[in-house]
């Protein structure tokens, strides 16, 4: 089984909310249950069994950095939403995030949250215990303050497995955390 591995990278492009949630929908997108049988090719099936090359690929890095991903932005629901679902994937989601200057708040860590608490706490969801730990790079969103980085904790303490690692590295550079 050679799975491809890939990075996505997609900053300091003129991407919103709506179409960093595109992205998120496209990446949990890739079913993995539709596979063909790779011993019953056809010449019609080459084409859908490429599709499915890709989708035993693996996406390793999501970094959609400098982008404005502020919560006000058209979309802001239907990201927000596809974060903590991607998160709760532990099959589909990357292990290295990038969200670095993209102008979020305390309204993204929250759902981040909700998805990390649905990624540990599923016991149908075996995957999650076998996954290394996330690495997280939030830097530069002053936004997320104290209440974002609450929410994060929160989730964090929620988490069933307190001995699993949640996190290689989290980056709360430049994120207006602390005392004034």
């Amino acid at each position: 089984n050679n799975k491809l591995c890939l990075d996505v990278i997609a900053r300091m492009n003129r991407l919103t909310t709506e179409g960093a949630s595109n992205v998120l929908a496209q990446i949990l997108k890739r079913d993995k249950s539709k596979k063909i049988a790779k011993n019953e090719e056809k010449e019609d099936d080459i084409a859908e069994n490429r599709m499915n090359e890709r989708k035993d690929s693996h996406i390793i890095v999501l970094d959609l950095s400098w982008n404005n991903l502020h919560v006000e932005n058209k979309g802001n629901k239907k990201f927000l939403s596809n974060i903590r679902k991607l998160l709760g994937n532990a099959a589909l989601c990357p292990s290295e995030l990038h969200f670095n200057r993209c102008s979020l708040g305390p309204a993204f860590c929250r759902f981040f949250g909700k998805g990390l608490i649905n990624r540990f706490n599923d016991v149908n969801n075996t995957e999650a215990v076998s996954t290394g730990p996330l690495t997280l790079h939030l830097c530069g969103n002053p936004d997320i303050g104290d209440a974002g980085v609450a929410a994060l904790a929160a989730a964090i303490r929620m988490t069933k497995d307190r001995e699993k690692e949640i996190f290689s590295t989290l980056d709360l550079s430049a994120c207006n955390v602390g005392d004034p």
